[in-house]
């Protein structure tokens, strides 16, 4: 009985550890930009946003945002998001690599306080984890994916609608 009491313990404080603030700034394992990093520079339009439950495994349904939002990437490494309900941010980015198949741009924003999504249903507004910067995984050849899935949340999708030369 005690190894499954001493078990338990162990697990319960490996699993605080992992869930203690995430208010510090995201580190890359690597700072080495992707092989297709000029290919990120551009537009990016918001398709669809997904909630994943942890626990059922599984994704709900895409569905649509309730604001048309567009996410420019300009070559000088800086960025503009802009929503179509009045929305505007600005920032600058990196590309990184946090491991094999793991890479995109961390997004710093000049407003912390604008890393935000605002979705219907849900109170308040879905800040990223680490308030002031984004990190938006390059999952595909046109795609960036802003996840929260890891802890219940949604994921937002974009596609890139513009190519920068």
């Amino acid at each position: 009985m005690k190894i499954i009491l001493y078990s338990f313990s162990l697990l319960m404080l490996l699993t605080g550890l992992g869930c203690a603030s995430n208010e510090d700034t995201v580190s890359p394992e690597a700072n080495s930009a992707p092989a297709s990093s000029t290919s990120l520079i551009g537009k990016w339009q918001l398709t669809h946003f997904q909630h994943t439950s942890m626990v059922a495994g599984t994704p709900a349904k895409p569905e649509a945002p309730p604001y048309q939002e567009t996410f420019e990437l300009n070559a000088d490494s800086t960025f503009r998001r802009y929503r179509s309900n009045g929305y505007e941010a600005t920032g600058t980015y990196t590309f990184v690599q946090y491991g094999a198949g793991d890479s995109g741009i961390l997004a710093t924003f000049d407003n912390p306080g604008l890393s935000y999504h605002a979705l219907p249903g849900q109170p308040g507004k879905i800040h990223s984890y680490t308030r002031g910067q984004v990190y938006l995984r390059h999952t595909g050849p046109g795609v960036l994916v802003e996840s929260y899935a890891a802890s219940d949340g949604p994921s937002f999708h974009y596609r890139q609608v513009v190519v920068s030369d």
